[in-house]
């Protein structure tokens, strides 16, 4: 009987060790890369770490962004280019050029999908062709759109009330746009004028309103024939109706306390200059004390009326005038007198900077210092000021200075080279611009105009100096 067993037992051994072998083949394997990859790729971020994680990559992804520019930061970011435009903008770390785009759109932060769509620009503008290392930056994230983007903006349509958030803290869906430290920059946002000299914070959903915030700086807003300046704190809002409820249709408000929230949690790390969120404006309040007194009859007061805007005045107190040459800018007018462009804009009631004319007059404070042109060779001209008495009261001798062009009357298409030297002087400026006491550009204007060497004294008188070029 054991000799049976022992027999039967020999010959199932094959058997179980087939089974053995087939069972140790099923058993599960040892971890692979591509496993371990596709689980991490499979771990949900939160809020916050989606927010970390894509600001990360785009400041390391758009640190290639050039001059007219567009960079795709962050997922998910959608574009639509111009008709044949040939470009690819569909992945992380994407580059295109502005002229090749026509509308770009990021998604909202989606924790369920998450996706969360950062797009940064960097545009001329109106900047001058001799500031290549200086471009107007937009920051484009959330569910936001951006339409007719082009080189110098001029025609831009904003939408920022695209899908929705899932996130409590997340960022709202805005834009933000700065300009170069010193510039001032025109554009035209959903139909209204805007000039910045600044750091803007700006929303718009349709058929509501365009909300315009200053962090930094100092914004004008101008529609229907109402001009308001945006001091940092403070916001302006425009009615959007018009068309597809994405033009402006009136004037922009008065200015109010923004809302400080959704700025503070705006990723305004990755713009170009770092900023510092003010606390909103305070504005006073027009309310009556009432006089109480037991032994005199009750007083009644009248409430002032709610204060509306009044028409536009120029400043009184601004006596002489300039008149508007060929190649002038009024950005440049005002650096000659020592102010800002809102202080001659709104001394002069004018709507639009960008609206000026050869011989239109200008109220300004002072007569311009008389600059005696003198001219050294058929092809360079020396500009060398000489004081008047048409200047302040006590205003020191200028400082003397060179500036002059190597050639003064160009053919279209034509470039010329800019020249200057100073000395002694506590700054100077170059048509607006920070530069050297002794330096040159070279210029290729597309028109006649006039270019100002402006020379800042040490005791802070300005001494402006001018070439003008002919463009035949």
């Amino acid at each position: 009987m054991m000799k049976i067993f022992n027999k039967a037992l020999i010959t199932r051994i094959p058997l179980y060790i087939a089974i053995f072998l087939i069972l140790v083949g099923c058993s599960p394997s040892a971890p692979t890369p591509e496993s371990t990859a596709e689980s991490a790729a499979q771990t949900s971020l939160t809020c916050d770490e989606l927010v970390e994680t894509a600001l990360t990559a785009v400041n390391t992804t758009c640190s290639g962004l050039g001059r007219n520019q567009a960079c795709y930061g962050s997922d998910q970011v959608t574009a639509e280019l111009q008709a044949n435009a040939d470009g690819k903008f569909d992945a992380v770390g994407d580059l295109i050029n502005l002229p090749l785009l026509k509308q770009i759109t990021t998604s909202p932060l989606n924790e369920a999908e998450q996706t969360w769509g950062v797009a940064l620009i960097k545009a001329q503008a109106n900047l001058p062709d001799s500031l290549p290392g200086q471009n107007v930056t937009f920051l484009v994230y959330g569910g936001a759109v951006l339409d007719n983007v082009s080189p110098d903006m001029q025609a831009v349509i904003l939408n920022t009330g695209v899908g929705g958030v899932t996130c409590a803290d997340a960022p709202t869906a805005a834009v933000v746009v700065q300009s170069p430290d010193g510039t001032q920059v025109n554009m035209r946002v959903n139909g209204a004028n805007v000039t910045l000299g600044s750091t803007l914070y700006m929303t718009a959903v349709q058929n509501e309103s365009l909300t315009i915030a200053t962090i930094e700086g100092e914004g004008i807003v101008e529609s229907a024939g109402v001009t308001q300046i945006i001091s940092p704190g403070s916001q302006v809002t425009l009615p959007m109706t018009a068309d597809n409820g994405l033009t402006v249709s009136g004037p922009p408000s008065e200015p109010e306390p923004f809302d400080a929230a959704p700025i503070q949690n705006a990723p305004l790390n990755l713009l170009e200059r770092p900023v510092v969120v003010p606390t909103a404006v305070t504005i006073p309040t027009n309310t009556p004390a009432l006089p109480v007194t037991s032994t005199l009859p009750p007083v009644t007061l009248a409430i002032p009326p709610t204060l509306t805007s009044t028409p536009c005045a120029p400043r009184t107190d601004w006596t002489e005038t300039y008149t508007v040459q060929d190649g002038d800018t009024l950005f440049a007018i005002a650096q000659l007198y020592g102010l800002s462009l809102a202080q001659l804009q709104t001394g002069n009631c004018i709507t639009d900077a960008n609206q000026i004319f050869s011989g239109q007059n200008l109220l300004v404070p002072f007569v311009a210092p008389t600059l005696t042109p003198i001219l050294e060779t058929p092809t360079r001209l020396q500009l060398t000021a000489s004081p008047t008495s048409a200047l302040p009261p006590g205003s020191p001798t200028p400082i003397a200075a060179n500036f002059r062009a190597d050639q003064t009357a160009l053919a279209a298409g034509e470039c010329t080279t800019l020249r200057w030297e100073a000395e002694n002087a506590q700054s100077i400026f170059f048509d607006g611009q920070p530069t050297t006491p002794t330096g040159a550009t070279e210029v290729c204007p597309t028109a006649s105009r006039r270019y100002t060497l402006l020379i800042v004294q040490p005791d802070g008188t300005q001494t402006p100096y001018f070439v003008s070029i002919t463009v035949q």
